[in-house]
């Protein structure tokens, strides 16, 4: 059985500098705030940006099969 607890805590002194843009990109993403993909011209790659850059570039059926393939992995299913 799974337990959720809320726990409220006071900061202070805390300024923005004090976090990484990679610590404030990690707790957007997990409070659903943001996106979880990298930029395009980032170190970090994502399976959307092959689906981009294959439909940037006219490969159709290339772009399908890459959407099909992210699909079927982000919800664990079979087409």
């Amino acid at each position: 059985m799974r337990k959720m607890i809320e726990v409220e805590v006071e900061i202070e002194d805390a300024d923005i500098s004090d976090f990484s843009t990679q610590e404030l990109r990690n707790e957007l993403a997990i409070r659903g705030a943001i996106s979880p993909v990298p930029p395009l011209g980032g170190e970090e790659h994502h399976p959307l940006h092959e689906i981009y850059y294959a439909l940037k570039f006219g490969l159709t059926e290339r772009a399908t099969e890459l959407v099909k393939a992210y699909v079927c992995d982000e919800l664990g299913v079979v087409l």
